[in-house]
């Protein structure tokens, strides 16, 4: 459950909650220290399409996905359940790094993510 109060109404409509890691990291020629992107979270209710429209940067698939497209990076899809936009919500506050088991992996064998 989320930390925060929920506001409004409860989302009902199910669909797709997923992560997907990023590779690389965007923007990949970042300098050490500076803040990069390693995760999407996202929710849909066709998982299929969505990731075909991250895959191609199309516009509307985020505008994460789309600078990641730009840039010759690519992706990997790590967990995906089902759930409505609230669970999204509180994936998103708790971090994608927790539950990706790419960096739970290179965390373990002591790998620079």
């Amino acid at each position: 459950m989320s930390r925060r109060a929920p506001t409004g109404r409860p989302a009902r409509e199910m669909g797709w909650v997923y992560t997907l890691h990023l590779l690389p990291p965007y923007p990949a020629d970042a300098e050490p220290g500076q803040q990069q992107a390693k995760h999407y979270t996202g929710w849909t209710k066709s998982l299929t399409q969505r990731l075909a429209d991250h895959a191609t940067g199309r516009r509307d698939a985020g505008r994460l996905m789309q600078v990641q497209h730009q840039a010759g990076g690519t992706f990997i899809l790590v967990s995906v359940e089902p759930g409505t936009r609230d669970r999204e919500t509180q994936l998103k506050e708790r971090g994608a790094s927790r539950r990706c088991g790419i960096c739970m992996v290179m965390r373990i064998k002591g790998m620079a993510l």
